[in-house]
């Protein structure tokens, strides 16, 4: 009868561990975003409006763990070369809470370039832009990037 009632008590103490050390974790698909050369050749394409130019990809945002996880994009996104479908660029840019098992799909495209992004007539060798979108959470890991790369151009036949 001891026996039973003390294997009862560690299951339980176990359990409840565990219970309160669960959390989520996330998980990003794809791991990186690269868009090659994206041709802003006209203003349709500025839009994103023309179909040679932007290349709307999905970015999943998958919580792996066992508990709810709370998203956050603590620096905002670079919106000087992104769009996030939906989001407006902003620090600390809540993206809500998943829970276990739960995806979020953000759509994110290139919507545009910087002076000094396009490489010139003499210049060959196009100008990559880089940068990173920047997760934080409140589960593991605690921050997570997907970098991503893209080529502006502007080609004129």
């Amino acid at each position: 009868m001891r026996t039973l009632l003390s294997k009862t008590l560690t299951t339980l103490v176990f359990s409840l561990a565990w219970a309160c050390n669960s959390t989520g974790t996330l998980e990003l698909d794809p791991g990186s975003l690269d868009w090659g050369e994206v041709d802003f050749h006209n203003e349709a394409c500025m839009d994103c409006a023309c179909t040679d130019g932007c290349g709307l990809t999905p970015l999943f945002l998958n919580n792996t763990g066992d508990a709810p996880l709370a998203i956050q994009m603590p620096l905002g996104f670079d919106d000087a070369h992104l769009c996030i479908d939906g989001y407006e660029n902003e620090k600390n840019l809540d993206l809500g809470t998943l829970e276990p098992g739960e995806l979020f799909l953000l759509n994110v495209s290139v919507c545009g370039y910087e002076a000094g992004d396009l490489n010139t007539e003499t210049e060959e060798t196009p100008r990559p832009v880089s940068g990173n979108l920047r997760f934080s959470t409140d589960g593991n890991p605690a921050q997570i990037s997907a970098p991503f790369s893209c080529v502006p151009v502007r080609i004129q036949d």
